[in-house]
């Protein structure tokens, strides 16, 4: 089986302090937290079933700050190939 799941992406330009103020402040949950040189970068976040990923801008990428995107993704649930499900839905 495979379960398609959606979560917002938030670009931020300090995503260290972005961390500290959804779990600190808004009562978040960390989910997950991939670090660059010792801090967070790209973070998850989660509350009552809501999922947000949070991105640190680059230097490259300082306009993004405050914008977003949509991430979809396909879990696996029950061990089969990928497409495999959408082949034999059976």
């Amino acid at each position: 089986m495979t379960n398609l799941g959606a979560r917002s992406v938030f670009f931020v330009s300090d995503a260290e302090l972005s961390l500290k103020f959804y779990t600190e402040i808004l009562g978040f949950s960390l989910d997950w937290n991939h670090q660059e040189e010792g801090r967070a970068f790209v973070f998850q976040v989660s509350l009552f079933g809501f999922q947000l990923i949070l991105n640190q801008v680059e230097p490259w990428t300082q306009g993004r700050a405050g914008h977003g995107r949509v991430f979809i993704g396909k879990e696996r649930t029950d061990g089969n190939r990928p497409g495999q499900a959408l082949a034999d839905p059976a």
